[in-house]
């Protein structure tokens, strides 16, 4: 099954979560509205209709007491006087049409009704039982005193008798006349307001009454409708899509740099993954980031720190191992070849000592003596020079210091130096030199190691010249001896361990390469400082300090 990213998940979620719940919300509301709206349009079309009734039965009333203070008037009256009252009456008012004065035994009704042919309305009163009084009005009277300061909100009003014929209206429509009065309810009961429908958000009310057998039917306008309806629901609507678009608009800002952010560290762990330690995580920082992500973020960022160091230190322990093995593998190659020529010269000359068939003089026995312990030196000095290089390097050399002559050593050193025929040595030194602090069987090991360098790299019949000078606090010494020209990348090199001048001449010179490695580590642990320079000649320079008797020197360990 495919899983959704992100934004796939984030986008169901708002349908789900914004959009369907504010949909059915914006239904909820809108159906809600609806009926509110139309229930509010029945009681105001009731309202309207009580009002009628009620102006209705105040008219009845007042002609009612029109008509006994007539004949409170007229029984007073006789003959011709009465005559000309009731006409004074019916000329004062233009409502009304004829008013009598009748005897019982004349009279068929004592009610009011409505004449459809005349457009009249016969308004009857009994006054005793001899007497009543009738009156009848003009419709047009009645209902200019009926609608007098009516005001409902343009609404269409429509007064008609039972055979659903028109009596009087207010806003006159005929389209909307001959549409409703088929639609009004058969079975109404007198003075109940009675609802109808022509469309389901149009309610009309029917009231019928009986005094008149009259029905009034009120109608909702259009444009109630249309306000209180339509114009709500798309409002309703409008404000919803707006609300849904913001917070959709909100929500989307706040997904997008959501995702930004996860994407980011995406990249930081699959750079992670693929070695990059570099790589660090960047966070966009606003108001939709959260802080679980910049926690997140800071400390994957401290992670790949620890990771990247973790790493240069395993880099430098591989490195470490690497020069390790490597110098292992020089280390043996040097045994196997340097200490194989002393060992066999050892070996032959004692074999040729101790054999019995040979009688040998005492000056052959003597020069294979002297072999024998020059080659023994020669062993010694290699194996001082390997079992120093771990101390010098581990910083963990320790020294005897004390006041020593720097002339005295020199000659010595060279005593103790393998030379050949032609190895011729010039020294340049004070007598007066002041003696330097340093030890002793290190200071004869750097001296014997700087001459074998010089003899075995010399040109032949060229002397290798050796100066001692004092230089403020330190005996300034070199050697300096001619040879083939040096480039200088490769005497840069020249106090690595195992590195030789790749001439000719190596090819055919024994040497382990540790000479002039082993020379810098002594000098410097001595506190001095060694120097190579390649001009015409090959020099090497180095300072010693000088002995101070009146210090309190501290021997150094290293």
């Amino acid at each position: 099954m495919k899983r959704l990213k992100i934004a796939e998940q984030v986008l169901i979620v708002q349908v789900f979560a914004l959009i369907v719940p504010l949909v059915v919300a914006a239904l909820i509301i809108i159906n809600t509205n609806q009926i509110a709206v139309k229930k509010e349009l029945v009681y105001s079309a009731e309202i309207v209709g009580n009002g009628i009734v009620n102006k209705l039965n105040t008219l009845e009333d007042f002609e009612s007491h029109s008509m006994f203070y007539t004949f409170q008037a007229l029984s007073r009256m006789k003959g011709k006087e009465r005559e000309n009252f009731l006409s004074l009456i019916e000329h004062s008012d233009t409502g009304i049409e004829k008013i009598e004065l009748k005897k019982e035994n004349q009279s068929a009704e004592f009610t009011n009704k409505y004449i459809p042919d005349k457009k009249q309305v016969l308004f009857s009163r009994k006054i005793d039982n001899d007497y009543y009084v009738t009156k009848l009005v003009n419709i047009n009277y009645l209902k200019k005193k009926l609608f007098e300061n009516f005001d409902a909100e343009d609404r269409l009003v429509f007064i008609v008798d039972k055979n659903k014929q028109l009596v009087m209206s207010v806003n006159y429509d005929k389209a909307k006349f001959d549409t409703l009065m088929p639609l009004i309810p058969k079975e109404t009961y007198p003075l109940v307001p009675t609802t109808f429908y022509k469309d389901k958000n149009q309610p009309n009310v029917a009231i019928y009454y009986p005094n008149l057998d009259w029905y009034i039917v009120i109608s909702t306008p259009k444009q109630l409708i249309n306000y209180g309806i339509i114009s709500a629901r798309h409002k309703i609507i409008l404000s919803i899509f707006i609300a849904a678009l913001a917070v959709f608009l909100l929500f989307s800002a706040y997904t997008y740099s959501l995702y930004i952010n996860i994407r980011q560290l995406f990249k930081g762990i699959n750079a992670i993954g693929h070695g990059n330690y570099m790589r660090k995580i960047r966070i966009i920082k606003n108001i939709f980031t959260p802080s679980e992500t910049l926690f997140l973020a800071n400390e994957i960022n401290k992670m790949v720190e620890r990771i990247n160091l973790s790493h240069k230190k395993l880099q430098a322990s591989n490195e470490k191992l690497k020069k390790m093995d490597e110098y292992k593998s020089n280390l043996i190659d040097t045994v196997s070849h340097e200490f194989r020529t002393p060992l066999t010269s050892i070996k032959g000359y004692t074999s040729r000592l101790l054999r019995h068939n040979v009688n040998l003089d005492e000056e052959t026995k003597k020069q294979s003596l002297k072999v024998i312990k020059s080659q023994a030196e020669r062993l010694s000095r290699m194996v001082n020079d390997l079992l120093v290089i771990p101390d010098i390097e581990s910083s963990s050399l320790r020294l005897d210091l004390k006041a020593i002559n720097i002339k005295e050593i020199i000659e010595l050193s060279i005593l103790s130096t393998s030379k050949s025929e032609n190895s011729t040595f010039e020294l340049n030194i004070s007598e007066t030199l002041p003696s330097v602090l340093a030890d002793e069987d290190k200071l004869i090991q750097i001296f014997v190691n700087l001459f074998e360098n010089a003899i075995k790299y010399s040109v032949e019949d060229t002397p290798i010249t050796i100066c001692a000078v004092e230089n403020e606090n330190f005996i300034k010494v070199s050697v300096k001896n001619l040879c083939k020209k040096i480039s200088q990348e490769t005497a840069n090199k020249l106090f690595e361990k195992f590195v030789r001048i790749d001439t000719d001449l190596t090819r055919t010179t024994r040497g382990t390469g540790l000479g002039l490695f082993i020379v810098k580590g002594l000098i410097e642990a001595m506190n001095g400082q060694i120097t190579l320079k390649t001009d015409d000649y090959f020099e090497i320079v180095f300072t010693i300090p000088v002995y101070k008797e009146l210090e309190d020197t501290e021997i150094e360990e290293y």
